[in-house]
């Protein structure tokens, strides 16, 4: 459910959309966990402060404050065998704005809930173009890979489904002081 799209960039021509509907699936099946991670992991530099920056824009299926879909972004530092939400190291921007809907309707429906439920996450919608960034100073000497994790639920609601996630501009970087003037 990732690819390059081309269009609604923040710089360029393409960001990398996460669709939280597949045409090709029944719309009573949607139900789905997916990602998209980095290749390699990078080295981040002991004793600095790096950050990883990104820009993004979100329109994920809701309904009044049920967030049924919603995104996360987890790092790794064992080369993708283990994930851990990166939500403690938000340091300015966007940061996740709700929690991802667990159905309690019907105890055989819990099978169907999203796969991020009961989780905080990236939900309902930015209203375009929003970034965030994450301090990685407590990661600074290790190697560590990002990804943008996508769950839905089983519905789909289709008032209330906009779109998915675009991701654009992602960086990781560190500030270097200005160097004294002689």
């Amino acid at each position: 459910r990732w690819s390059v799209q081309n269009g609604y960039a923040t710089s360029g021509t393409n960001a990398l959309f996460g669709s939280e509907y597949d045409s090709g699936e029944n719309v009573d099946v949607q139900t789905s966990d997916s990602y998209a991670a980095m290749a390699n992991s990078v080295t981040l530099p002991a004793g600095s402060t790096p950050y990883l920056y990104f820009a993004h824009a979100y329109e994920f299926e809701f309904y009044k404050v049920q967030n049924y879909d919603g995104g996360v972004l987890e790092y790794s530092l064992d080369n993708g065998v283990t994930w851990t939400d990166a939500k403690a190291l938000f340091s300015a921007g966007k940061n996740y704005n709700g929690t991802i809907f667990t159905l309690t309707k019907n105890p055989l429906y819990l099978s169907d809930n999203n796969p991020l439920h009961a989780r905080p996450g990236f939900v309902n919608r930015s209203d375009g173009y929003v970034s965030s960034r994450y301090n990685l100073t407590s990661l600074a000497g290790r190697s560590v890979r990002f990804r943008w994790r996508l769950g839905t639920d089983y519905y789909y609601l289709n008032d209330s489904y906009l779109n998915g996630w675009m991701i654009d501009d992602v960086r990781i970087y560190q500030c270097v002081a200005n160097p004294s003037v002689p």
